[in-house]
């Protein structure tokens, strides 16, 4: 009885501190409901053993409709939960996409350029070779930009492989310019090279330009027994922010009988391999990534809005089990 007693009296004091404003809104609820129901029978216990009175069943009606009461109460409180987290996130997107509009402006400045657009569509072949074409929209946001860089890499092409990656971009005639490529160096897993404007962009000046790379065969694993020889836990091809941009897309397909056992996309700070979490975070709630079929080929696609100057976007996958 006196175990009784004290539990009584425990009771009383949460609802005190609960008159007091000593707990949140959620946790106020909670404990009123629990104290009252929790009490109702230790009291009904404690009047059978002083009256003698069988009020028991009463106690036993009070437990379900305890257990209800609680169970209705948690779900409330997860409901309103989730839409204010829901919310949070939406509202931290919608902030997110505007600061980063905002960084790869000012950068685009410092830059004295930017890259309106840059689209790459790849395709690998079943040799593990593979070949992409890049579309670049630039647009000059400072006097006398007379060139730029580009790179090209392919680190886990075998060594011995015969070969080196071919670049080629055709001199054209631009709105008012001529854009001359101009090979820096060449080897079987990297290429550099430059884009000649003449005569050199101007303020707000918008050139279009493209090129190709084509890589050599076995630059990519296609089946995971390869992949282990390599001491790799999965394939990749990846997209190096060197230069501020406002939209990037990527689209990668593979032949026709390749189906790989996972497909995904990471984002890297470096050569590391480090992620980077937020803007994972926000490819995903963004849906900037998709696999899709385009007939009988798999394909990859990365779809991103002003992308972070510095990163390294990723696409990758599990190659399928070499066939016996």
């Amino acid at each position: 009885m006196a175990k009784e007693l004290n539990g009584i009296k425990e009771d009383i004091a949460n609802i005190k501190n609960l008159i007091s404003g000593q707990y949140s809104s959620f946790w106020a609820k909670f404990l009123l409901v629990n104290s009252v129901f929790i009490s109702y029978p230790t009291i009904v216990a404690l009047l059978n053993q002083l009256t003698g009175l069988k009020i028991l069943p009463s106690c036993l009606i009070a437990i379900p409709i305890y257990f209800g009461l609680m169970f209705g109460l948690l779900c409330i409180v997860l409901y309103n939960s989730n839409k204010k987290l829901q919310q949070k996130l939406k509202t931290s997107n919608i902030d997110s996409n505007t600061e980063l509009r905002r960084l790869c402006s000012l950068d685009a400045k410092c830059y004295g350029f930017q890259r309106k657009s840059h689209e790459v569509t790849a395709k690998i072949e079943k040799d593990g070779s593979a070949s992409s074409l890049n579309k670049t929209c630039l647009l000059a946001l400072a006097k006398s930009i007379t060139s730029i860089e580009i790179h090209t890499s392919t680190p886990h092409t075998p060594e011995g492989t015969p070969g080196q990656i071919e670049v080629t971009a055709t001199p054209k005639r631009g709105k008012k310019t001529l854009i001359k490529p101009m090979m820096k160096s060449s080897s079987r897993n990297a290429a550099v090279f430059e884009l000649n404007f003449i005569p050199a962009l101007e303020i707000n000046e918008e050139e279009d330009y493209e090129y190709e790379a084509n890589v050599l065969k076995e630059s990519f694993a296609m089946d995971v027994e390869e992949l282990q020889k390599r001491n790799m836990e999965f394939e990749f091809m990846s997209f190096s922010m060197s230069y501020p941009t406002e939209e990037f897309r990527a689209e990668l397909t593979f032949p026709k009988e390749f189906h790989p056992q996972k497909t995904g996309y990471d984002v890297w700070m470096g050569d590391g391999k480090v992620r980077h979490l937020d803007e994972f975070i926000r490819i995903h709630q963004n849906d900037y990534f998709r696999s899709d079929f385009r007939g009988k080929e798999l394909y990859l696609e990365l779809d991103i809005k002003y992308p972070i100057h510095g990163l390294v976007y990723v696409l990758t996958w599990i190659p399928p089990i070499k066939e016996k």
